[in-house]
């Protein structure tokens, strides 16, 4: 029902110390609340030839409920250049994805 995602974006200038130069990063962060579901059979139990699988019992639409769900993901890159004309990159990319509320110890 409720989706918040924040993208950050960051770049470091093409002149000055050379250690320090032509990074790029990127953080993307999106968390999301618990979705509601329909828990179905998985095949027509009916016999009414519908080709969608039914609902299990008297239970109505959307009465159960998920898990939310967070996830970050974070991009460092550096552009290199081999001449003036021509450019390569490297980067690095890492995920995180937690399904669940989360649980501090």
């Amino acid at each position: 029902r409720h989706r918040f995602t924040l993208a950050v974006l960051g770049e470091t200038p093409s002149h000055g110390n050379i250690l320090f130069r032509d990074f790029k990063a990127s953080i993307l962060t999106s968390l999301e609340s618990a979705r509601y579901y329909s828990i179905l059979v998985g095949f027509p139990i009916l016999g009414d030839q519908f080709p969608f699988a039914n609902r299990v019992g008297n239970i109505g639409r959307n009465t159960y409920r998920g898990d939310p769900t967070y996830t970050t993901d974070l991009r460092v890159q550096r552009l290199i250049p081999f001449s003036e004309r021509l450019k390569g990159a490297i980067s690095c990319e890492a995920s995180t994805s937690l399904i669940g509320p989360m649980s501090w110890t």
